[in-house]
């Protein structure tokens, strides 16, 4: 089973993305679901460490909007200098706006399968841009 973490941010978002894989029949096929922080006891205000580090220790791929890039304890900045060759990537919606539109949905969901497909060979990688 494949958890996908969504960011607190883009819950409603994620949702549609899965409405999609579902549509598309691709839950059918790849056992995956989305996991939102209440359900795992991660509060909202949780720091990009805390968030990154839950993710790794349930083995749960992370799905976020494009977060800031600059500073200490940012998503980027954990990644540079946490992330080993075992870490699970961090997906990252390159526009998450564009998620209301089918056609930039599906091209998420077709990125996600392939992701999903090969997940092994995505380890270490740091962030992976959806789509």
């Amino acid at each position: 089973m494949i958890s996908i973490l969504a960011d607190h941010d883009i819950e409603g978002l994620a949702v549609l993305l899965f409405r999609t894989l579902e549509t598309q029949g691709w839950l059918s096929l790849l056992e995956m679901r989305l996991v939102r922080f209440s359900e795992i006891g991660i509060p909202a205000t949780s720091t990009d460490r805390e968030v990154w580090h839950t993710a790794q220790a349930y083995s749960m791929l992370l799905l976020t909007d494009n977060r800031s890039m600059s500073g200490v304890d940012t998503l980027e900045e954990i990644i540079r200098g946490e992330s080993i060759s075992t870490s699970l990537p961090v997906l990252t919606l390159s526009t998450s706006k564009r998620l209301r539109e089918r056609y930039y949905r599906e091209a998420c969901a077709e990125r996600l399968v392939e992701i999903a497909l090969d997940l092994e060979a995505y380890r270490g990688t740091g962030h992976l841009f959806l789509p």
